[in-house]
This record gives structure tokens, C-alpha cells and sequence, in this order.
């Protein structure tokens, strides 16, 4: 799970919004080849953002499965937000691909 921790000498972004935190060093020198989860996107400290501000920007870093955990409506407008922006080329669809992919490997082996 990636926090919504700022971690300075990474970046200045909250960890599940910066590609360097989850993707650059989870991937890279931690070797952590797994589901990437966000905490809760709708946490009192990103109140400030839309629920497709904060869609995109977790995905743009790389996660895999993103949490809205208090607001059905805020899911659908997240999930709308990626929806258009993988039809737009914003987001490359093989990104949601890779991240499904982890996702689905990781259902397989809990059965």
C-alpha cells in the first residue's frame, strides 16, 4: 500500500501521486514486482482534489488498484476520468493492462 506520506528526498508529491516513490524505487532498487494499492483517496489531506485529479494522478504513478473508500460517487468519477483518458492517449491503455495484469496474478494465487 502507498501512503499519502511526503517523503522529501523523493519527491515533494504525497508517495501514491509520484511516479519516483511507486514506481522508480518500489520497482527499482526495493525489487518489489507486486500490487501497488493507494491508500484511501478520499483521506481528509487530499480533500482538496477531485476524485479524477486524484484517479489520474495515481495511476500516472504507477498504482495499481486505487482506493475510494467513503463515496461510491467518488469511484465513478475517478473511474470515468481514466476511462476518458485512456480513449484520449493521456494514459496508455498498456498501463491499466500491466496494472490488471498484476492484479489478476495476484487473484490466481489466493485461490
Amino acid at each position: 500500500m502507498v501512503s499519502t506520506g511526503v517523503y522529501p528526498a523523493l519527491s515533494e508529491r504525497p508517495a501514491m501521486f509520484s511516479r519516483r516513490v511507486t514506481t522508480d524505487e518500489l520497482h527499482g532498487p526495493v525489487g518489489f514486482d507486486g500490487v501497488t494499492v493507494t491508500d484511501d483517496l478520499e483521506v481528509a489531506a487530499l480533500a482538496h482534489l477531485t476524485p479524477e485529479r486524484k484517479a489520474l494522478a495515481s495511476v500516472r504513478a504507477g498504482n495499481d488498484l486505487l482506493l475510494f473508500c467513503q463515496s461510491w460517487s467518488a469511484a465513478e468519477r475517478g473511474a470515468a476520468a481514466l476511462r476518458r483518458a485512456v480513449r484520449s492517449g493521456t494514459i496508455p491503455r498498456a498501463a491499466i493492462d500491466a496494472g490488471a495484469n498484476r492484479v489478476i496474478a495476484l487473484r490466481g494465487g489466493l485461490r
